[in-house]
């Protein structure tokens, strides 16, 4: 095997090899530049891909946010209606508590100061009523039935004697108040008060 004397300049030499570790180098940058560039344009896809799938869900989403949205307000103005209901419920109920008392100190008062009323409460009941519809010849299994609440107020005091007390109720049915009075006892004291009587009566609304 011969040696080959290479016989070209020193500095020639080191030109030629520069030169060829150049193109080395930029074949290498080359295929690295390639490799990022691809990588970059792979993650700008799956960006612009997850992007338009949030854009998507966003879409899908606004109508049940808007509904959600409008369910919470319609719950909101339920709540103020049923909170309104609720303090007009009261005032009525306050209303008539009032004109009852005031109806039944006019009757008191009609007995020339014989009557004073010492309490009286109020009590609501439910009875089952035939409907008229059907009428009381039809079967029992197919006569229709309704639930009626009625509102009751018991009244106690005492009267002079029984003509007092006698007045007393009559003065409330004429007050055209109530749609039965019912005088539901009337007990005389004992002793020096023995005329002076104990009455129990019950006005229906």
């Amino acid at each position: 095997m011969k040696d080959r004397l290479n016989l070209l300049p020193l500095a020639f030499q080191r030109n030629t090899l520069r030169r060829t570790q150049i193109r080395q180098w930029s074949v290498a940058a080359g295929i690295c530049g390639i490799l990022v560039a691809s990588i970059g344009l792979f993650q700008h896809y799956e960006l612009h891909r997850l992007e338009q799938g949030l854009q998507m869900r966003r879409l899908r989403a606004e109508p049940l946010e808007a509904l959600r949205t409008q369910n919470e307000q319609q719950r909101n103005r339920l709540a103020l209606l049923l909170d309104d209901q609720k303090v007009l419920a009261e005032l009525e109920s306050e209303q008539l508590a009032f004109h009852l008392l005031s109806t039944v100190s006019r009757s008191a008062a009609s007995c020339t100061d014989g009557v004073q009323v010492q309490q009286f409460s109020f009590s609501r009941s439910k009875s089952i009523v035939k409907s008229p519809q059907t009428g009381a010849t039809a079967p029992s299994d197919q006569q229709q039935t309704t639930e009626v609440e009625t509102l009751v107020m018991t009244v106690k005091g005492i009267g002079a004697d029984n003509l007092t007390v006698s007045r007393f109720v009559v003065a409330l049915r004429d007050s055209l108040l109530f749609e039965k009075v019912d005088l539901r006892s009337s007990t005389g004291g004992q002793g020096p008060v023995r005329g002076v009587r104990s009455f129990v009566v019950e006005c229906t609304l």
